[in-house]
């Protein structure tokens, strides 16, 4: 155990510590080159943001595109988990135009995949039609360190005006253009929809099929507050849609962050940081902390067994570990039938099995071993990687298990970076 730890020492851990993940959707009201100047406002809002690992920010207005890069300094100084941001194109059809912004953190296993701006432009009835105020931002992220691995964000300020419209365009495009490229089924629909009180009135929820939708879940309700001021409407709203959101969220964390009351700030100042609260909820933390090493394994299938069609990503092969001394791994699907085992042509992979066993069994460290196909489909001999999961709560022993497989994997096979 003594020699894993020096190990642990020398060598830099590629894990990220499992957590829950704050994700929020802040309307910073009017944020520019003026706000940006007002050190008061300043303070409050970069206290805001570090309390999120991922954060849409709508309603910067800034024609010299300076303010955000301002505003994401000021947020990481003295920071050790720093913001990166992708931001959006300038958007709006009148000289007034607005910018989204995302906030994340890498350091907490989030990376951005892909992102662009919807091109919301139709044709209906011999003419075209600009169908958004401010086109929806759409990115796809990675978290390396959720339950939910990976999920799509599609940011929108609505126009207040034109509300009911932009809702259910966003049901009947926007939803659809992203579901149709390839990424994650996961999506949620998040901002300031404007999709309460005068600008959704309770009769106007009858045109909006969206919020009675079986596909969609609300997850803030009609009657919770996200104004800061003079009003009680729940403009801003998360919607999400796709299987993994079930399990993938802490339940009962969407809520609306009231800034004033946790930072003990009073009404004025309050309101000249936004006339929004931020609304967030938890990503659940990864319950298995997963390290995988991608190497020259293959994958023989036994017997008659000729699984035809795709595989589930979800999918993995579960390594039979049950007897220290059997040098041959068995490989099983998930309902437990026998499937295949790892191909004996080298004297490498037997000694990469014994090792292997000796960790797994080594200290009851509750290790997982699978392995997964890199070509998501079955066949006579395919191309796999080893994959280790670890109970998240043993952070410690990930970093150490991780560095000794860099050794045990890579002396007998070479590992891709």
């Amino acid at each position: 155990m003594l020699l894993l730890q020096l190990l642990a020492l020398l060598l830099v851990s590629d894990t990220v510590s499992a957590r829950n993940l704050r994700v929020g959707a802040f309307n910073i009201q009017v944020f520019g080159v003026k706000k940006a100047k007002n050190t008061e406002v300043m303070d409050i809002l970069i206290k805001i943001i570090r309390r999120y690992d991922l954060l849409l920010i709508q309603e910067i207005r800034d024609s010299t595109n300076t303010a955000i890069h301002y505003l994401l300094g000021r947020v990481n100084r003295g920071q050790t988990e720093p913001f990166e941001m992708v931001l959006s194109e300038r958007l709006g059809r009148s000289n007034s135009k607005e910018q989204y912004a995302y906030f994340y953190r890498p350091a907490a296993g989030l990376q951005v995949q892909h992102s662009y701006t919807y091109h919301d432009t139709k044709e209906h009835g011999g003419t075209t039609v600009d169908l958004f105020e401010r086109q929806p931002y759409i990115v796809s992220f990675s978290s390396s360190g959720t339950e939910l691995v990976s999920f799509r964000l599609i940011g929108i300020h609505v126009d207040p005006d034109k509300a009911v419209e932009e809702i259910n365009y966003l049901d009947k495009f926007v939803v659809s253009d992203v579901q149709n490229r390839p990424g994650p089924r996961e999506l949620m629909i998040l901002g300031d929809l404007n999709a309460d009180c005068n600008y959704v009135s309770k009769r106007k929820w009858k045109k909006i099929p969206m919020k009675k939708d079986p596909r969609f879940n609300w997850l803030i309700g009609d009657e919770i507050d996200t104004t800061v001021k003079g009003s009680h409407c729940a403009y801003d709203r998360f919607i999400i849609t796709g299987p993994g959101w079930q399990g993938g969220i802490v339940p009962d964390s969407a809520k609306v962050y009231r800034f004033d009351q946790d930072l003990n700030i009073d009404n004025k100042l309050a309101a000249k940081v936004s006339d929004h609260y931020p609304i967030e909820f938890l990503l659940s933390e990864k319950q298995y902390i997963i390290i995988s090493i991608s190497n020259r394994v293959y994958i023989k299938l036994l017997g008659d067994y000729k699984a035809k069609g795709s595989l589930p990503v979800n999918e993995l092969y579960d390594l039979g570990v049950g007897n220290k001394n059997v040098h041959v791994i068995s490989v099983y699907d998930k309902h437990q039938k026998l499937v295949g085992e790892l191909k004996k042509e080298t004297d490498g992979e037997k000694k990469l099995s014994e090792e292997l066993f000796k960790l797994i069994t080594a200290d009851d460290s509750n290790l997982k071993m699978y392995i997964e196909p890199l070509k998501k489909r079955y066949a006579d001999k395919q191309r796999s990687k080893v994959v280790i999961a670890l109970p998240a709560t043993h952070k410690q022993e990930a970093t150490i298990i991780w560095n000794i497989l860099q050794i045990v994997v890579c002396k007998y096979f070479k590992c891709e970076q």
